[in-house]
C-alpha cells in the first residue's frame, strides 16, 4: 500500500503499539506471597458476536486496539482506542485513502435498566481530531507544549511525539459540584530518524482530565497533564537503576478497607528492564487530590504505603503493557479482578483475582484461547481487558484484538484489528 493508505510512520507505530502490548519477560518473584492459584485451565468462555457486530463499521471509524472503557453513571460508556483506522472498508479491506490516528474515543448511551445490552453500530458515536493542513483525520488528543500549543510534524509527515491511550480511565466523585472523567495515556516519540518498526520510545505519562463529562464529547473541555512518576525510557538508559515505568493502565475509586468511608483513586502502573519483565505496581491518592502528584502514595508491601515512588514493590509479574481491574461487586468478601493478555504473543486471555487492590494476587488462570490467530501464520493478539458494567449477571465481558505482523495482511482484513468479544462465567473463577 502506499502512501494514499497509510504514512510509512503510521505503519510503525502502529506495529510498535502492538509489539509494546504484547511482549513481556517472564519473572516470578513478586513481593507478597501470592494467592493459592487454581490451576491454568480453560473455561465454558464464549465468543459474543452482538458486541463484535457493534464495532464492526465500513465508513468513518472502522478499527482500532486498546479497547479500555469506563462507565460515566448516565446510562453512557466511553470508549478508549489506540491508533484507530479512518476511512472506508470494501469487499472487506480498508481501501486506499484510509488513515491512522494515534488515539480515538467512542461514546454509546446504553438503553435503561440493560447495560449489558450492545448497542447498535448506528448507536456508538466516534471522535477523533480535525483534520489536518493536508486533509487528513488527526488523533482525537495530541500532545501540547508548555505554552498549549500542539506539536506538529513536517507537511506530510507525524508529529516528533503522540499520545497512545493506556485502556485505563476512571470518573471521579463530584468535587466542588463537579465530576471528572480522567483518561490515561503513554507519551511516545521517536528515537531518532532511522527507518525502523522499533524507533519508538516511551516518554512518560499524561493524563487527559475532562472537566465536563456530563456534556455531549464534542463538547468536552479537557486538559492534559504530565505523570512526574513515570520513568522515560532514556532516564533508564542513562541510569539503569531507575527502571522504566509507566503509569494508568487501570485505574478505579474504592473504600480503604483499613478507613472504613475513606476513598482513593487506586492507579496502576508498569515497570519493567530487560532483566525483568513488566511487572505491575501501585499507586493511590484522594480523589479530590489526583492532581496533586505529591499527595500520591505508592504501595510499600506488607499493607504499607509511601510517598516515595522508588520504593513501590511488584505487586503482581508477568503482565503486559495493557489490563484492566475491577471490584467485583458480588456477594461474599471483595475480590479484584485483574484481566490481561498471555504474554510473548501467547493466545490466551488470562484472569487474576485479589481480596484488596494491592493483592496478593492470584496465579494466572486462563478463561480463553482467541482462535482468530489460527487463520494467518502472521496474526497475534494482545490488548486483553474487562468491562465489568457491561457484564451480563454471573459472567465477565472481556475484549481483545487480532493484529497482523505483517502490514498488508492487516490492511487486507478489516475482521481484524477491531475490538472482539467474549464472555467468561464467573462461576468459573469461584465467584457466586
Amino acid at each position: 500500500m502506499g502512501q494514499s493508505t497509510c504514512n510509512i510512520g503510521q505503519r510503525r507505530r502502529l506495529a510498535a503499539l502492538a509489539l509494546w502490548a504484547a511482549v513481556a519477560i517472564p519473572l516470578h518473584a513478586a513481593s507478597d506471597e501470592p494467592a493459592s492459584a487454581e490451576g491454568r485451565e480453560l473455561t465454558a468462555t464464549r465468543a459474543d458476536p452482538q458486541w463484535d457486530a457493534a464495532f464492526t463499521r465500513t465508513q468513518g471509524w472502522t478499527g482500532g486496539d486498546v479497547i479500555g472503557s469506563v462507565e460515566l453513571n448516565d446510562g453512557r460508556t466511553v470508549w478508549m482506542f489506540g491508533d484507530s483506522w479512518v476511512g472506508r472498508v470494501a469487499d472487506g479491506k480498508h481501501v486506499p485513502g484510509s488513515r491512522l490516528v494515534n488515539n480515538s474515543i467512542a461514546i454509546h448511551r446504553s438503553h435503561p435498566g440493560r447495560l449489558d445490552e450492545p448497542p447498535a453500530a448506528d448507536e456508538l458515536e466516534f471522535y477523533w481530531g480535525s483534520n489536518d493542513r493536508d486533509g487528513h483525520p488527526t488523533a482525537w488528543i495530541v500532545p501540547r507544549s508548555a505554552k498549549g500549543q500542539a506539536e506538529a510534524g513536517p507537511s506530510g509527515h507525524s508529529p516528533p511525539t503522540w499520545f497512545w491511550t493506556t485502556g485505563g480511565g476512571v470518573l471521579l466523585p463530584k468535587h466542588q459540584g463537579a465530576a471528572r472523567l480522567v483518561l490515561f495515556l503513554f507519551h511516545v516519540g521517536r528515537r531518532n530518524d532511522e527507518n525502523s518498526v522499533w524507533n519508538f520510545e516511551h516518554l512518560g505519562s499524561a493524563m487527559a482530565i475532562v472537566d465536563n463529562p456530563g456534556d455531549r464529547a464534542e463538547n468536552w473541555k479537557f486538559r492534559q497533564l504530565s505523570i512526574p512518576y513515570a520513568i522515560s525510557a532514556k532516564q533508564s538508559r542513562l541510569d539503569p537503576r531507575r527502571e522504566q515505568t509507566s503509569w494508568g493502565m487501570a485505574a478505579f475509586v474504592d473504600s480503604d478497607a483499613e478507613s472504613p468511608g475513606t476513598q482513593f483513586v487506586y492507579i496502576y502502573g508498569v515497570r519493567e528492564s530487560r532483566q525483568t519483565g513488566k511487572r505491575a505496581v501501585l499507586a493511590r491518592v484522594s480523589p479530590a487530590d489526583i492532581e496533586q502528584f505529591a499527595r500520591w502514595q505508592f504501595y510499600l508491601g506488607g499493607g504499607r504505603w509511601t510517598s516515595d515512588p522508588s520504593k513501590a514493590v511488584t505487586i503482581a509479574d508477568e503482565i503486559v503493557s495493557e489490563f484492566s481491574v475491577h471490584r467485583h461487586k458480588g456477594s461474599g468478601h471483595p475480590q479484584f479482578v485483574m484481566v490481561h493478555s498471555q504474554p510473548v504473543f501467547g493466545t490466551e486471555i488470562l484472569i487474576r483475582t485479589a481480596p484488596r487492590p494491592q493483592g496478593p494476587w492470584s496465579d494466572p488462570v486462563s478463561v480463553y484461547k482467541v482462535p482468530d490467530v489460527e487463520r494467518n501464520a502472521t496474526y497475534f493478539t494482545y490488548a486483553a481487558k474487562g468491562h465489568a458494567h457491561l457484564s451480563r449477571p454471573g459472567e465477565l465481558l472481556l475484549s481483545y484484538v487480532v493484529n497482523s505482523h505483517d502490514f498488508k495482511s492487516m490492511v487486507d482484513d478489516a475482521s481484524i484489528y477491531r475490538p472482539r468479544f467474549v464472555r467468561v462465567p464467573l462461576s468459573a473463577l469461584g465467584f457466586e
